[in-house]
């Protein structure tokens, strides 16, 4: 994306450059006419039976398969990167609007590839992925806008309010639509040289956006405090609070952006304001990426002696609601993983392998067919009792796993025939999912160990 941008305010800014991607084009033809490497995939269409399973496994291959609501935040950033290339002049202007020009095209082009010619290289070049441009784009638009309208006047504060109620609201449709219509309304003379803007609507809309903002996510952190400290309950509570309070961080860095700092803070000695400076920096690292408990566990990757002793013979495991354990701390393949299907774009045959395997698991009862269909909202069953027949079924085929590891509730009472070891984990798993208007957890420590030979 970002080449492409480049390529196209080159272009724009030089003519020439066109003959250089007149030249590449023409290439890239001749490439796909010889069935050249790479470029001979053009030509090649994904059959219906592979096809049917990536819209199933990988419905992000396809932006026609995307809800409204997955547009919002989208228009919110085009809309925030125009906005700032209205501002901007000269070489800044040409890469944020060729940059959101090359975003768009990606997006066009999977479009394209997905719901009306599905090319195997198309689908696998994933160019709606070229949209993430936007995301970098659209943050610097973002602050160059609140520097550039915070220093204007009363007009440019009010467009600046509306923007940033966008921003916060991004998972409200109806307001964010609305908030930047009257953020686009306001800022264009032409629209609205008859609108006036004083002081003090530009002061009051500011207040009632940081009423807005601040207000309910005080209230749902003031409930949310008491859940980490649920018995058992590990996992940092980093996620949760970034949810809660991450648009109150951003209204705030916005107004930082525009307005500078409260006149209070200029009496503070500039030896404590570096000390803060420096605290928040590394409060702000702390909250870019702290992972759960869990999770640290998988990436350390430390064999696990304990659950080795229990797995003796040789073969693949297959790690029920698992991805990366059998690997990490075992050092052995999975049998059938959900994170395994995700590069089944790239091989129809490894493709095939997946859903076979995965339809085995559903007819074993072992899975509730959300290895294949990933985004059918399906129920979300984290604790098992595997069924002995629903074990065999899976034990007696030619390619069986050496061992199944089933995550089971502490006081689960497993089917004595399965002949099942306990293993605990050495850090908890929680998975919350949303059941209707409420958050189900699940905590995770118990796995049952099944071994394979001992069940055909």
């Amino acid at each position: 994306a970002g080449v492409a941008a480049i390529g196209l305010a080159l272009c724009v800014e030089d003519r020439r450059w066109l003959i250089a991607a007149g030249a590449a084009c023409v290439i890239f033809a001749i490439g796909v006419v010889v069935d050249a490497p790479i470029a001979g995939r053009l030509r090649v269409l994904i059959d219906p039976t592979w096809l049917e399973l990536l819209k199933n496994r990988n419905a992000y291959l396809f932006p026609s398969f995307y809800d409204a609501d997955d547009l919002i935040l989208p228009i919110v950033r085009g809309a925030t990167i125009l906005l700032a290339a209205s501002y901007a002049e000269g070489r800044l202007r040409t890469i944020l609007i060729t940059g959101l020009v090359a975003s768009a095209l990606g997006i066009a082009l999977a479009w394209f590839a997905g719901a009306e010619v599905p090319s195997v290289l198309l689908l696998q070049m994933q160019t709606w992925r070229m949209w993430w441009l936007t995301g970098f784009l659209a943050a610097f638009s973002l602050g160059y806008c609140a520097v550039r309208l915070g220093q204007g006047a009363a007009r440019d504060k009010f467009v600046l309010a509306m923007l940033a109620l966008a921003w916060t609201m991004s998972s409200q449709g109806t307001i964010v639509l609305a908030a930047l219509v009257v953020a686009v309304f306001v800022a264009v003379p032409k629209f609205s040289s008859g609108v006036t803007i004083t002081q003090k609507i530009a002061n009051y809309t500011w207040l009632m956006l940081a009423v807005a903002v601040v207000l309910p996510a005080g209230v749902m952190l003031v409930r949310w405090m008491a859940y980490p400290a649920t018995e058992g309950f590990e996992p940092v509570f980093t996620k949760r609070l970034n949810a809660l309070v991450g648009d109150t961080m951003l209204l705030g860095a916005i107004a930082l952006a525009a307005f500078g700092l409260p006149a209070a803070f200029a009496r503070i000695p500039q030896a404590v304001a570096l000390a803060g400076a420096a605290c928040l920096i590394v409060f702000a690292t702390r909250l870019w990426f702290d992972p759960d408990s869990y999770a640290r566990e998988i990436a350390r990757a430390q064999v696990q002696v304990d659950l080795a002793r229990m797995t003796p013979r040789d073969g693949e495991i297959l790690w029920l609601k698992g991805s990366f354990e059998p690997w990490a701390w075992l050092r052995r393949p999975h049998w059938l993983g959900d994170i395994q299907g995700a590069g089944i774009v790239f091989s129809r045959d490894i493709g095939m392998i997946y859903k076979e395997r995965a339809d085995a698991l559903t007819s074993a009862g072992l899975d509730n067919g959300a290895l294949v269909r990933r985004y059918a909202k399906l129920p979300k069953n984290w604790l098992m009792t595997p069924a002995p027949e629903g074990v065999r079924k899976i034990c007696a085929r030619a390619d069986a796993p050496a061992y199944i590891v089933a995550p089971t509730a502490r006081e689960a009472a497993l089917d004595p025939a399965l002949r099942a070891k306990i293993w605990t984990a050495p850090a908890l798993r929680v998975e919350m999912s949303a059941v209707g208007d409420k958050v189900d957890t699940a905590q995770i420590q118990t796995y049952a160990v099944i071994d394979c030979a001992a069940n055909r």
